[in-house]
């Protein structure tokens, strides 16, 4: 479906509030069907909330009698296509999705509503992850973490300014600058940038955050050569075990991240829409247990 087809019949149903279905195997065998494919992607597959745009996968083995067979896709995995499009026209996953990094996200199980994102209490020690950028701009999620060891992403930030991001953090948490309760908080901070002389007049990132007023306790994050896998594992870890959810108005753009982070050829994730989950995966691996407020 051409993108200017759909919106002249968007235009056609905004007077009666109509509803569109799309049915489709997103494979991209040409050009054209790569620029088809990508608009349904970007503007309506990785937007599904569950509410205004809803996604129903089905396997070919669901249409017994007409479908493949499990036998014919392992035929057409060694002899036509390769896994990925195998994935694509077996399960209907769009063709870069089969090689997403986190196959355990599921935005209906793990995007919280509003009305559906728990109270974040007091006593619920703070994780936010940081990822320094001082080409692109800096990232975080903040991160609360429940008794039974749940961890509830509440928040998300990208600014530019150093100074800007220090200041709109401690608006996301107040706890930050409070003398008896910034203790109750930890930053986990990317450590490939963290102490880079490069922030404001040699001044390193985590000076910057100090003179800003925030008191919490930072930590670079956990850097060796398996570290990177080893943390994504973490993250999946908990997205399997249903121990980690997210804000679905605040952590947008990490959701807009989990479907994009995908694998390289070389068995390492590309270095692209990356950041949050970065910051994410930093929070994770670090260890965000519970603790009480004392």
């Amino acid at each position: 479906c051409p993108e200017k087809i759909w919106k002249a019949s968007r235009r056609g149903m905004v007077t009666r509030s109509g509803m569109a279905w799309f049915t489709l195997t997103p494979v991209n065998d040409t050009n054209e069907d790569a620029k088809y494919i990508g608009w349904l992607y970007d503007q309506i597959y990785s937007r599904a909330d569950g509410n205004r745009i809803e996604i129903i996968e089905g396997s070919t083995y669901d249409n017994v009698g007409f479908g493949a067979t499990q036998e014919q896709a392992e035929r057409w995995e060694q002899d036509q296509f390769g896994a990925n499009e195998v994935a694509t026209r077996v399960f209907g996953k769009f063709t870069h999705l089969a090689g997403v990094v986190h196959k355990s996200f599921n935005p209906k199980t793990h995007m919280l509503s509003a009305n559906d994102f728990p109270v974040i209490e007091k006593d619920w020690p703070r994780y936010i992850g940081i990822d320094p950028h001082p080409g692109k701009g800096h990232f975080a999620v903040l991160c609360a973490v429940r008794p039974d060891e749940t961890v509830f992403a509440y928040d998300s930030v990208h600014l530019n300014n150093v100074q800007d991001f220090a200041q709109a953090l401690i608006e996301k948490e107040p706890m930050l600058t409070e003398p008896e309760l910034s203790r109750h908080c930890t930053l986990v901070i990317d450590v490939s940038y963290a102490d880079k002389g490069s922030w404001t007049n040699d001044a390193t990132f985590e000076n910057e955050l100090f003179k800003a007023g925030i008191r919490a306790t930072m930590l670079h994050s956990i850097k060796h050569p398996g570290s990177l896998l080893q943390g994504i594992q973490i993250v999946e870890n908990f997205l399997a075990e249903n121990r980690l959810f997210l804000h679905a108005d605040r952590c947008k753009p990490v959701l807009h991240e989990f479907y994009r982070y995908i694998w390289g050829p070389t068995g390492k994730p590309l270095r692209q829409n990356n950041d949050y989950l970065d910051c994410l995966r930093m929070v994770l691996h670090m260890g965000a247990n519970y603790y009480p407020l004392i």
